[in-house]
């Protein structure tokens, strides 16, 4: 005779939420979302989803450019590579590295002009809209806001255009269009007159300017940028403050450029030195990097809804000796945007690769009292493993909480307990362990569950509890096979949701008591949730589908 589902007693534990941090040992009858210890891994950004931690690489585009104020990148030569530009302060130098082979770790150095007197600045732009990226520059001592054209498009030969000689103490140049009349007018940020400015693009050429103000009170302007901040269609101006250690942008109201009004992104960002926006996170808005030479610090700021209200702040590198230029773009070209950074007194421009994962890390739950003598059961996670990259768990179990013993072999797939854990140890811990083999890729791993009957209930020989394994192959290509057992005669429903809630799938029946695997296939690829219900129990369990 088969038992009822209360007679053949199964108890569940999962976890599929890490975001609440590390630090809790336990006892806990619950994981929720905190657990004991990682190391190297990354459980905040994405709360349903552990990965390896994401570590910047650091790599040197020159270490002696001597005095360098500014960094900068674009395709000067037009090879399809991001080549940097450079302003060496103390040279007089305004300077462009070829990208030799685009990986950013073979530079040949060219020289644009030797002589620009207090190089504080460079920028590149089509300013004169022949198809060919033009350089710009700002000069401390000569007070100059200049244009070198691109004769060629080859980066060799460069004639000089002058937009102002007399804007005092001038420390930065930009150029975007503000107007948005289709012309690239030139920006600039005057540290001794206090001055955020910008200079029309009369006729596009180049030669006629008009100038307009966008903060005449800007203490010690440092750095001046333009983006659409707030993603309302017109281009939006940053500044830094050196003076008042202050990032802040100024909203284009009616895309005019004629009026402005002030947000404040950060009024403490220490010696606040350069600004710039690009979408770092690849979430379709514009976010915002800057360097804080006072602390050595390079940061930037999630724009968190794409409002330009609310922000979330990220260190780049807490230890960048005097930074003063900070920039990003795909230097590498492997998609991803990379940072730039230009110190003063170190002599170096750099660039980080940030999509470099870490070959290894591993996380320890909190130790779980279930509260009762186990017989156990199944051990069991999801997880995305890409190419290169793995996802296995260790357990052990004990009578005592504060001597927990040692970790099981190494667990590859999801499996039974039976001859892993001893039966009526009641405090249980898993430890998550991560691996890749490339940097640029990361395993996902997106919940553990482990289940145990009660000891002292008799089972019929050979039953399985109410579980839910998930989907195999994970990912899966064309189909995928669900898999759950029964512990006796059961109607199921099996729910397969898409990332919208939408409900993709659904099967139901009666089935017998063992394993059972369900197919699925026609799913168009994604992420998706699989929720099984049983009786008395429901679990619920992430799989991807790709190509």
């Amino acid at each position: 005779m088969l038992l009822t589902p209360f007679e053949a007693y199964t108890g569940t534990a999962i976890q599929t939420d890490w975001s609440g941090g590390d630090g809790i040992w336990g006892p806990v009858f619950d994981w929720g979302d905190e657990f004991y210890m990682g190391t190297n891994i990354e459980c905040y950004s994405d709360p349903l989803n552990l990965t390896l931690l994401n570590i910047p690489l650091e790599y040197t585009v020159d270490g002696y450019f001597d005095g360098t104020k500014s960094v900068h990148s674009a395709d000067i030569n037009g090879d399809g590579y991001m080549d940097v530009l450079g302003a060496a302060f103390a040279d007089d130098d305004i300077t462009w590295w070829e990208n030799v082979d685009g990986s950013g770790t073979s530079w040949i150095e060219n020289i644009v002009d030797w002589g620009f007197y207090g190089a504080s600045s460079v920028l590149s732009a089509d300013i004169n809209g022949d198809g060919h990226m033009d350089v710009l520059g700002a000069a401390y001592y000569g007070n100059w806001i200049t244009w070198w054209e691109n004769n060629d498009g080859s980066g060799t030969s460069w004639t000089e255009h002058t937009v102002d000689v007399a804007y005092n103490g001038t420390k930065s140049v930009h150029s975007a269009d503000i107007n948005g009349d289709g012309y690239m007018d030139v920006l600039g940020a005057a540290f001794t007159d206090d001055d955020i400015t910008w200079w029309e693009n009369v006729d596009g050429s180049g030669t006629s300017w008009t100038e307009h103000t966008v903060d005449g009170y800007f203490n010690g302007a440092r750095s001046v940028y333009s983006a659409d901040i707030n993603g309302d269609g017109d281009m939006d101006v940053l500044g830094a403050s050196y003076g008042a250690n202050e990032i802040i942008w100024w909203e284009n109201i009616d895309g005019s450029g004629t009026s402005w009004t002030e947000h404040i992104l950060d009024s403490s960002f220490s010696g606040a030195s350069s600004v710039y926006s690009a979408d770092i996170d690849g979430d379709g808005d514009m976010d915002i990097l800057g360097a804080a030479a006072s602390d050595n610090n390079i940061t930037w700021w999630e724009n968190v809804d794409g409002s330009g209200t609310i922000w979330t702040e990220h260190t780049v590198d807490g230890d960048f000796v005097w930074p003063v230029s900070v920039y990003s773009a795909d230097i590498n070209g492997d998609g991803y945007m990379d940072v730039l950074g230009a110190a003063y007194i170190a002599d170096d421009i750099t660039w980080w690769d940030l999509t470099g994962f870490l070959p290894d890390g591993s996380l320890e739950s909190s130790v779980l009292d279930v509260q009762e003598s186990p017989d156990w059961q199944i051990i069991g996670w999801t997880c995305t493993e890409p190419s290169g990259t793995s996802v296995a768990l260790q357990v052990r179990a004990s009578d005592n909480s504060s001597s927990m013993g040692s970790w099981s072999d190494t667990l590859t797939v999801p499996c039974t307990l039976e001859g892993i854990l001893a039966d009526e140890d009641n405090y249980f811990q898993y430890r998550a362990i991560l691996n890749t083999t490339d940097s640029l890729i990361t395993p996902v791993l997106h919940d553990v569950t482990v289940t145990w009957n009660l000891t002292g209930i008799e089972v019929e020989s050979g039953a399985k509890p109410y579980a839910l394994y998930g989907a195999c192959p994970n990912p899966a290509t064309d189909q995928a096979a669900l898999v759950f057992s029964l512990p006796v005669d059961s109607r199921v429903e099996l729910a397969v949701y898409d990332l919208t809630g939408r409900m993709v799938q659904s099967i139901s029946g009666e089935y017998e008591p063992g394993v059972h695997e369900v197919i699925l296939d026609c799913l168009a690829c994604g992420v998706y949730l699989v929720r099984m219900t049983s009786e008395e129990f429901t679990a619920t369990h992430h799989f991807v589908v790709i190509e």
